[in-house]
């Protein structure tokens, strides 16, 4: 027997047949398919193709369950903006889009101590299909589940790889006409998807919120309404401000102060979104959390407001770490590049060492094209999927849709294949976009040379790493107001140098969870 757990969400509703449950949208062959039309449209695609087939020509987000005969099948879309979770109770299948309602029908429940060492010291996400319990599992980002029901038995498939098989060769005009292509369509996706509501787009100093700008600006679509938030006239936000200016959209800015992040931390409401949010596996995204409160509560959002993010950067390039920019010939175990990070930031039990290790497979060194490709992979399914795309559960929780055109099925595949040098620093997309007249946060600056000229040495690197601690107190942000100054002062005192606010709020985020439950 198969049970389904299904949240009756605003937000991308589930449309449900008797052989299938559906949330989404997916786009083919330049038309978009939503609801009823969607379920449609796939099962008659399941008639002569195998799921994972027919899910791998498709773009857009979605969880998908169907039933076939004795076989059940569960998939999420390539990013895991539609999370699917699910558990084995007295031999019956659970599959649910909520961890914590398959964590409330289980008889019993055991802390993964694995999981939750992994979720400290990382403090963003637990690493592949683990949640903080053993008996809950998640759906990975591009992946399809399959369960037969009369032999008992699961089986995983990767319907889509965010490793590259190859890296481009070809020249840079080449690439950049076939890029413009990849780039009309996206556009046209995101107009479809759209429909003719409110883009609401949360507008950052970087490179990643302009494109979204400069997309729609590109499809000529004039609802756009973009907000930032932050200390009041900070750098990001004046940058922010002139990128809105240049392409003729409307721009708000929310203050933040530490005041108000401190009376929003006793807010009923955002302990609410804390206990959903992380789904047992992630950090749950609060940096414009109380933005989105606030324009909600002045009633500045339309009714018919979705919002498109833009903080999923790892996509054009950003996040591979500078070992990685060497020659071919170099070699890299890249589960021991990744647990070396884990050390830096503190210990590393034999057991998480060898769960992270596992993750990458036998092979232990690679070339660097593979390592770059698998350690992409893992940013991709691990850090931007379970962190930053899950950050629209912000918007989720409010009401609203979201969009992700940044993870666009030919954005992720062809800026997987784009050779290295092109993709550090978001090289490629900066050219392309033809904006450097504006600032960005992301350009070379006297204080980001300083500090890595204080990264190079053991005791600068301490040195700095501490300063930092101070700083951040009074960064634009002000959500250290959550915390508080005795937390900072711990902080710069006891901890790792490499701590950050991320691991505060992991740290709150499983404090509520245990006192919960």
């Amino acid at each position: 027997m198969v049970q389904i757990l299904i949240s009756d969400t605003k937000a991308y509703p589930w449309t449900q047949s008797s052989s299938c449950y559906f949330r989404g949208y997916i786009i083919y062959d330049g038309i978009i398919y939503r609801e009823d039309r969607a379920m449609v449209f796939l099962e008659e695609r399941f008639k002569t193709q195998q799921v994972d087939e027919a899910l791998s020509s498709v773009d857009g987000v979605f969880s998908l369950i169907m039933f076939r005969e004795e076989l059940v099948f569960f998939a999420t879309d390539r990013v895991r903006a539609l999370p699917l979770f699910y558990a084995f109770i007295e031999d019956e299948l659970y599959i649910s889009d909520s961890a914590h309602d398959l964590y409330e029908v289980l008889p019993r429940a055991t802390f993964d101590a694995i999981s939750i060492e992994d979720y400290s010291n990382n403090h963003l996400f637990v690493t592949g299909p683990f949640t903080f319990y053993q008996e809950i599992r998640q759906v990975e980002a591009g992946q399809c589940m399959s369960f037969d029901q009369v032999e008992r038995q699961m089986y995983c498939n990767y319907y889509f790889s965010h490793a590259p098989d190859f890296i481009s060769k070809e020249s840079l005009t080449a690439l950049e006409q076939r890029f413009n292509e990849i780039f009309l369509d996206a556009c046209n996706h995101l107009v479809l998807a759209l429909a003719g509501r409110t883009a609401v787009v949360p507008l950052s100093g970087g490179a990643d919120s302009r494109m979204v700008l400069f997309m729609l600006r590109n499809a000529r679509y004039d609802r756009v309404l973009c907000y930032s938030y932050g200390k009041k006239g900070c750098f990001e936000n004046r940058i922010a401000s002139q990128v809105a200016q240049h392409f003729g959209y409307s721009w708000l800015e929310i203050p933040y102060t530490r005041s108000c992040w401190r009376h929003f931390g006793n807010d009923r409401i955002y302990a609410d979104y804390l206990s959903t949010a992380g789904n047992l596996a992630s950090l749950p995204h609060v940096q414009d959390l109380l933005a989105v409160k606030v324009m909600n509560e002045k009633g500045i959002l339309p009714e018919d407001s979705v919002f498109i993010p833009g903080h999923t950067g790892t996509v054009f390039g950003d996040g591979l770490l500078d070992v990685f920019f060497r020659s071919e010939e170099d070699y890299f175990d890249v589960g021991e590049v990744v647990v070396g990070q884990y050390k830096h930031r503190g210990s590393v039990s034999p057991r998480l060492d060898s769960r992270i290790k596992s993750y990458f497979g036998s092979k232990n060194r690679r070339c660097s094209v593979e390592a770059v490709g698998q350690y992409r992979s893992f940013l991709m399914k691990e850090e931007v999927a379970k962190f930053l795309v899950n950050s629209v559960r912000v918007y989720e929780f409010f009401g609203f849709e979201w969009l992700v055109p940044l993870c666009d099925l030919g954005f992720l595949q062809f800026f997987s294949e784009l050779p290295l040098p092109l993709r550090r620093d978001k090289r490629f997309l900066r050219s392309f976009m033809g904006l450097d007249h504006i600032k960005s946060t992301g350009d070379d600056s006297f204080k980001k040379r300083m500090a890595s000229l204080a990264h190079r040495t053991p005791l600068t690197r301490f040195a700095g790493r501490k300063l930092s601690v101070l700083l951040k107190y009074f960064g634009p942000l002000q959500v250290a107001g959550l915390y508080g100054l005795p937390a900072y002062i711990s902080w710069f005192l006891f901890e790792n140098e490499n701590f950050d606010s991320n691991a505060l709020a992991a740290k709150r985020y499983l404090a509520l969870w245990s006192e919960k439950h």
